[in-house]
């Protein structure tokens, strides 16, 4: 995918920089809260190119993925309204088809 610049070779050995292993660590740590590749690649090649953070782009990917997260969070928390009045409606139902069959 590219995403960091090609290391140099001593050998048949690919030797990395400081700057290599600051980008690997950025990486799996964005991965790490749900990023991926892709959404990744511009944000590393900026920074590969120029040496440079780009904390706009940074904070406007971290705000994006904030947003859905918190989209996530509330179809979870409406899944779990719903499921918790099933069982309710469920309980419901059960037990007043037992009293139904016991007046009987």
């Amino acid at each position: 995918m590219g995403l960091i610049p090609a290391p140099q070779r001593n050998g048949k050995y690919c030797v990395y920089s400081k700057q290599h292993i600051l980008l690997i660590q950025m990486i799996r740590q964005a991965q790490s809260l749900g990023f991926n590749l892709i959404e990744l690649k511009d944000l590393v090649q900026i920074k590969a190119q120029t040496g440079e953070f780009p904390l706009a782009l940074t904070n406007q990917l971290l705000d994006t993925k904030h947003q859905a997260i918190q989209a996530q969070l509330n179809a979870l928390h409406t899944t779990e309204k719903r499921l918790l009045a099933l069982k309710q409606d469920l309980n419901t139902m059960v037990a007043q088809k037992a009293q139904l069959d016991s007046a009987l």
